[in-house]
């Protein structure tokens, strides 16, 4: 068995396309789009291989989807507000987790 190189994270957005910045905070049932490079493409047929957690609590992922550049698109819904701190998101295929990323929910 071959161990792929753990996902990480290029970018994360709402729904509608926006990046999470300084300015623009995820809040409470946001529908969030995590953009990943390095994920093995079969996990979008087997989508519970993948997990999103922040701060170490699992978030429901909705779906896996290719991206027209070979990127992935991990979607899920924040299900808990964090109190306007940042925290970090983090995305684990199989066990193997990317780098933490850091976004800040209110």
């Amino acid at each position: 068995e071959i161990d792929l190189p753990p996902p990480t994270i290029l970018s994360v957005t709402n729904v509608s396309g926006v990046p999470y910045d300084a300015t623009h905070f995820a809040s409470v049932e946001d529908v969030v789009n995590v953009y990943v490079s390095a994920l093995d493409p079969s996990v979008s047929a087997n989508p519970s291989r993948v997990q999103v957690t922040i701060n170490g609590q699992e978030m429901p992922v909705q779906s896996v989807t290719q991206a027209p550049n070979g990127e992935s698109i991990v979607t899920f819904v924040l299900n808990q507000g964090f109190g306007g701190v940042p925290v970090n998101l983090a995305v684990i295929v199989d066990g193997s987790s990317s780098a933490p990323f850091l976004l800040t929910v209110r």
